[in-house]
């Protein structure tokens, strides 16, 4: 058993050995704002960490509902221990510290394709997809709107005062499948933001938040890798003053995608019971439903009844139910036509 700030260093050094591209400052920025002890996940073994990864909550819109997920981050296991199934092993305890905690699901970004199919041992879908599309000045139309409003760029303090941040809140909030930023997490996410040279911007109609980006300039290009804006108007308008602000030629934007996009993150299902129920408001049709698979929660395998915003399992034997899914299948099974949504996760 080793102490807390003992588990906090010993961690950090892992990470600094796994993830030796992550500058200094980034990893201080990690262990500052976002490792706490109750988060952490770790694998010891005679008093020296050797796995470890932190459980990051982060709530999502569902159903017209916001459920509670974590966001796998910091995955990392000491090269000495790689492929005994370590990491496998600390998934699987992550996992059912989740269940204990209400979460229903879990959500990653793998760092390289390769990792997809070691992530699809435990449980993990592509789930989460983003498009990016690219703007020029010909694709923009200017207009006497602009006049009423005002762009400023602003820092983390004032991104985080009551009338800018309550803004963003409930813009993020109309995307019916996505995860949200908390308050808390968005100190780590900015601070990471502007220390990588990035910039955030608010467009204000009077004093009223009507608009907010962040943007990173990159040559010719600039990347617009958030954009929320109380209407299309708007949007266009904060587009329009981006590109004339930084003298780009184009301005290269991501959306959630419309269900061709490129697959960015993976999901796996926490608690099978609870977000069929949830599904079930979206599509009050009657359906038995069979779920197997899931080598971690006996409880998600069996038959399952929905209907009408509820879910019960299906005691008996059913000789017959309309759906078969392994668990890996159920994002998919879930989440069609919603088009889950994650960003700005400091991958």
């Amino acid at each position: 058993m080793i102490g807390q700030e003992e588990m906090k260093a010993q961690v950090r050094d892992l990470w600094r050995l796994c993830f030796s591209a992550d500058s200094e400052e980034f990893v201080d920025l990690y262990f500052r704002m976002r490792y706490t002890e109750q988060i952490n996940s770790a694998v010891v073994e005679d008093g020296k960490v050797i796995a470890a990864l932190q459980r990051i909550p982060y709530p999502m819109t569902f159903a017209g509902d916001v459920v509670p997920t974590a966001y796998i981050s910091g995955a990392c296991t000491h090269p000495d221990f790689r492929g005994k199934g370590v990491m496998r092993s600390l998934l699987a305890e992550a996992h059912r510290q989740m269940y204990r905690e209400g979460v229903v699901l879990s959500t990653l970004i793998p760092a390289e394709e390769s990792l997809r199919l070691y992530y699809d041992r435990s449980g993990y879908a592509l789930c989460f997809q983003q498009d990016e599309k690219l703007l020029t000045g010909k694709c923009l139309f200017v207009d006497k709107y602009s006049s009423f409003l005002r762009f400023s760029e602003i820092d983390s303090d004032k991104f985080l005062s009551d009338e800018v941040w309550n803004f963003f809140y409930e813009q993020q909030r109309k995307r019916p499948c996505a995860l949200l930023h908390t308050r808390e997490d968005m100190q780590a996410v900015l601070a990471d933001w502007i220390m990588s040279g990035g910039h955030v911007w608010a467009a204000f109609s009077a004093e009223t938040p009507v608009g907010v980006a962040f943007c990173l300039g990159t040559g010719e290009d600039l990347q617009v890798r958030e954009l929320l804006a109380s209407d299309p108007q708007t949007e266009n308008q904060l587009e329009v003053f981006l590109l004339r602000h930084y003298g780009a030629d184009r301005l290269l934007r991501r959306f959630p995608s419309g269900g061709n996009g490129e697959f960015r993150g993976m999901a796996r299902v926490i608690h099978v019971q609870s977000l069929l129920a949830l599904w079930s408001r979206l599509h009050p049709q009657p359906l038995n439903i069979r779920v197997t698979g899931d080598d971690t929660f006996p409880e998600n395998n069996g038959d399952f009844r929905v209907e009408e915003g509820s879910c019960c399992r299906i005691q008996a034997v059913t000789p017959n139910v309309d759906r078969v899914y392994d668990i890996r299948q159920l994002p998919a099974f879930l989440f069609a036509g919603q088009y889950p949504f994650m960003n700005l996760m400091m991958d």
